[in-house]
C-alpha cells in the first residue's frame, strides 16, 4: 500500500486544510453570520437557501462552522447547499464537518451523495477517509458518489480500496454474464454498476487501462512500483495549487518563490 511515511509529511497534510482556505477577518465573518441568521430565520425554503449561498463566499472558520450545522437539519435542498458550499471552502472545519455530516443523513441519499461530491470539491487526501468509508453504500447511488468523490482527488491512497471495490463489482459482472460457472448465481446490480466507474478511477489514478479485476491485479504487481507521483501544495499568499514534480525542490511558483518552501501539503497526484 502506497503511504506517506514520515511524520513531518503527516504533520503537513494535517495542516493543510486548514491553511486552503482564504483567511476573512473574523469581524467580516460575524457581520456576514449576523446577516445570515437573520436572512436564514425566513420561512420560506428557497430564502434560506439563498441565504446559504451568500454566506459561502466568507471563507473563515466560523463560517464553516455555521454551514456545517446545517447539514443535520432542515430540508434537504438547504442540507444540499451548504454541502455545496462547504465544498468550495474546503478549510478544515468544513471537512470535518461534511465527514461527520455523512451517517447523520442516512435516510437522505441526495444528501450524502452531495455530501460526497463536497468532500472530493476539497482536492484534499484528508476527505479520502470519508469517502472511502462510503464505498459499499451500495443503495441509492451512494457508493457510486463516493467513487467520483475519490476520482476528483486522484489521490495514490484510494488505490487500495478502490481494488477492493473493482473486484466485488468483477464477481457481480461475472456473475451476470454467466460467466461465474453456477447458473444460480444472482448479480448483485448495485455493486456490478461500480465496475465502470471504478475502473476509471483506477485508471485516472495509474493511468493504467486494464478491464478487469485480475487485469489490473497483474498489471499493478509489476507497474506499480515504477509509478510516479506529483505532491500538490497549497499558496496561501496567491490561493492557487501548485505542483512540485518528485524529487524536485518544493518551491512556489506562484508568488515568484518570494517565500521559499511556501504551500502546504494537499495530496498526491500521478505525475505527468
Amino acid at each position: 500500500m502506497l503511504r506517506m511515511t514520515t511524520v513531518a509529511v503527516a504533520l503537513v497534510l494535517s495542516l493543510s486544510a486548514a491553511a486552503k482556505a482564504r483567511a476573512e477577518s473574523d469581524d467580516e465573518a460575524k457581520t456576514k453570520i449576523d446577516e445570515f441568521n437573520k436572512a436564514f430565520a425566513a420561512k420560506d425554503e428557497s430564502a434560506r437557501v439563498a441565504a446559504v449561498e451568500a454566506l459561502a463566499p466568507v471563507m473563515n472558520a466560523s463560517v464553516s462552522k455555521v454551514l456545517a450545522g446545517l447539514l443535520a437539519r432542515d430540508t434537504q435542498d438547504v442540507r444540499i447547499a451548504a454541502a455545496k458550499a462547504l465544498g468550495r471552502v474546503a478549510d478544515d472545519a468544513a471537512i470535518t464537518g461534511l465527514s461527520g455530516a455523512i451517517e447523520a443523513n442516512k435516510k437522505m441519499p441526495e444528501v450524502q451523495k452531495a455530501i460526497l461530491s463536497a468532500l472530493g470539491s476539497t482536492d484534499s487526501e484528508k476527505a479520502l477517509p470519508a469517502i472511502h468509508k462510503m464505498f459499499d453504500k451500495y443503495k441509492d447511488g451512494v457508493a457510486a458518489a463516493a467513487v467520483d468523490a475519490a476520482d476528483k482527488i486522484c489521490s495514490p491512497a484510494s488505490i487500495d480500496v478502490l481494488m477492493e471495490v473493482f473486484h466485488k463489482a468483477d464477481l457481480e459482472k461475472a456473475k451476470a454474464s454467466g460467466a461465474s460457472g453456477s447458473n444460480q448465481d444472482t448479480p448483485n446490480r448495485d455493486i456490478e454498476d461500480l465496475f465502470d466507474p471504478t475502473k476509471k478511477t483506477l485508471g485516472d489514478i495509474t493511468g493504467g487501462s486494464e478491464v478487469s479485476y485480475k487485469g489490473w491485479k497483474e498489471w499493478y504487481k509489476k507497474e506499480g512500483g515504477k509509478l510516479k507521483w506529483t505532491s500538490v501544495y497549497w499558496c496561501p499568499g496567491t490561493q492557487k495549487e501548485f505542483d512540485v514534480a518528485p524529487g524536485a525542490q518544493k518551491l512556489c511558483p506562484n508568488d515568484g518563490d518570494k517565500v521559499k518552501g511556501c504551500g502546504v501539503f494537499l495530496k498526491k497526484k500521478p505525475a505527468p
